[in-house]
Formats: structure tokens, C-alpha cells, sequence
């Protein structure tokens, strides 16, 4: 369904409920009929519109009691220009000239910089700190699973099985850790 006005294309919002309803164009005065394939102009009163004032009061429009209001002007950023060939160029330097400031780039690109570096050493030691505490905490569980079955008797195979495999993955730890050291040495 076309929803905007035949004379001066304003827009408005029509639901099929609407159908068979007559307003008047708050843009331009024009007297509309919406009919299921959109709006029209209603001719019957098609002479009160042409002087520019309608006292005509349709439905849910409250009587217009002077000229309608002025058309509003077209700030020259919402017109649009012709395209030229070249133009789009000029324009984009004249965006660039206006609105681009070099130094603010160029301060924001060094304080990312400073921030990083700033932040890289930390990070890097939070990572090995990390390591070290998973380290430390996986040791801590095992020495207390072996603590709960010696409190059994019984229980020398578990044991002897859990060692093996905290013997088995203590390397694995020891290397996780070393590796942040050097990372860290890499990115000092």
C-alpha cells in the first residue's frame, strides 16, 4: 500500500484499518481518501485545496484555522548533490579537511602504544604466576588425596599410582611455567 501523499509525496503511517478514512495532507492542504491500494486525492473537494487553505475537517483532523505552516528548508547536509565525476573525491577531502584532526590520530596511536608496552610486562607476569599456581595447586591435591588414603590401610597401590602419576605430570607443569619465563624474557 503507498502511504504517501499524490501531491507532495509526504510520508505517513496507514494501517488497513485506516481504509475508506479522509484526512487532509498536513504538507501541502491536498484532501485524501486511503483506499486499499493507498492514498488518493478526493476531487470533491479538490477547489478548497488550491488556495492554499482548507477549512475542511475529515474524521480525526482537527480544523485548520490558518495558513498552513511553512515548508521546512533542507539543511545543506540532508540535500544531496549531484554526482560529477570527481566530485566524490573533493568531497571526501573536504570531510577530511574539516573533520580529521592529524594530531589527535596521532596521540591516540601513541597512547595505544605507551598503554601496551605499559601493560605487556604485567600481563606476561600474571601469566607465569598463573602457571605457578596451577602448578602449586595440582601438588597441593595430590599431597592431600594421599593424606585421606593413608588415614586407610589398605590403600599402598593408590598410592603408589597417584605418585607415578604426579611424577608423569609434574614435567608437564615444570614446562608450562618455564615457557612463560621465556616469554616473558622474549617480550621484555
Amino acid at each position: 500500500m503507498r502511504n504517501d501523499c499524490p501531491s507532495c509525496q509526504t510520508v505517513y503511517a496507514v494501517t488497513p484499518q485506516d481504509v475508506g478514512k479522509r484526512i487532509v495532507c498536513k504538507q501541502c492542504g491536498a484532501a485524501l481518501i486511503i483506499g486499499e491500494e493507498g492514498f488518493r486525492i478526493d476531487t470533491a473537494v479538490a477547489p478548497a485545496v488550491k488556495t492554499g487553505r482548507s477549512k475542511i475537517n475529515f474524521d480525526d483532523e482537527e480544523p485548520d484555522d490558518g495558513p498552513p505552516p511553512p515548508k521546512k528548508r533542507r539543511r545543506d547536509s540532508q540535500m544531496e548533490t549531484p554526482k560529477v565525476p570527481g566530485r566524490e573525491l573533493e568531497m571526501a577531502k573536504d570531510f577530511y579537511r574539516k573533520h580529521v584532526d592529524i594530531p589527535t590520530i596521532l596521540f591516540g596511536i601513541g597512547a595505544f602504544f605507551i598503554l601496551t608496552f605499559l601493560f605487556l610486562p604485567m600481563i606476561g607476569k600474571a601469566k607465569h604466576e598463573r602457571r605457578m599456581g596451577a602448578q602449586a595447586e595440582e601438588k597441593l591435591d595430590m599431597e592431600q588425596e594421599i593424606r585421606k588414603l593413608r588415614e586407610k590401610p589398605g590403600n599402598e597401590e593408590k598410592i603408589k599410582k597417584i605418585e607415578e602419576e604426579w611424577i608423569k605430570r609434574l614435567p608437564v607443569l615444570e614446562g608450562d611455567v618455564k615457557y612463560a619465563e621465556i616469554s616473558n624474557q622474549r617480550s621484555a
